[in-house]
């Protein structure tokens, strides 16, 4: 992650929780897809399978726990556009193996991190309308760090280190300019809403 958050993001994030917290379920689902897919592709690699086999079992509970807020609040869990970040980014990636695996892990590292981030963020933000929020989003934190690092102990396992830091800085780059892009609706990875 090369760049912060753009601040108006947290703003518009409380105007449109609902929205922001059904995208939040979508993505804890994507996320444990992820993992299940690199189990899936690179299942000769038991340190590999091994990390993603409990992310998965964490983020589907993420993603439990995300149903029962909506819930809470009296939100249903239905279909949203998508935004344009993890698109791109996986098109980027690099076609030959290792680098490819370790492209993918690198991707991991980054949404996790901005996961980190908007989470912390929106702790602070959701802090005085709606603490219950608030402490959630604080509790996921740390759990979104500690997968951030593991993606990231998994790549620098794949390809020496000037390659990985070369790809990673790449890929950061792409990031941070997917996430602060002007977007049409409103997402946990998505930039500000055009005004």
């Amino acid at each position: 992650m090369r760049e912060p958050t753009n601040q108006l993001w947290f703003a518009q994030a409380v105007e449109h929780r609902g929205e922001v917290l059904v995208d939040h379920a979508h993505c804890e689902k994507k996320a444990a897809r992820m993992a299940l897919q690199l189990i899936n592709a690179y299942p000769n690699n038991p340190r590999l399978v091994r990390a993603m086999t409990q992310l998965a079992r964490e983020e589907l509970l993420h993603f439990q726990q995300v149903l029962d807020l909506l819930q809470q609040r009296g939100l249903q869990l239905q279909s949203l556009s998508a935004s344009n970040y993890a698109a791109p980014l996986h098109a980027s990636l690099e076609k030959k193996e290792p680098q490819r695996c370790a492209n993918l892990l690198i991707c991991g590292a980054l949404i996790e991190a901005r996961s980190c981030e908007r989470f912390a963020g929106l702790a602070a933000a959701f802090g005085a309308t709606d603490p219950g929020l608030a402490r959630y989003y604080s509790f996921l934190v740390k759990a979104e760090s500690r997968h951030q690092h593991i993606y990231m102990e998994l790549a620098a396992g794949m390809v020496p280190p000037a390659e990985l830091t070369q790809q990673a800085n790449r890929l950061a780059r792409l990031e941070s300019e997917l996430v602060n892009a002007p977007a049409a609706a409103l997402r946990m990875h998505s930039g500000p809403l055009v005004a």
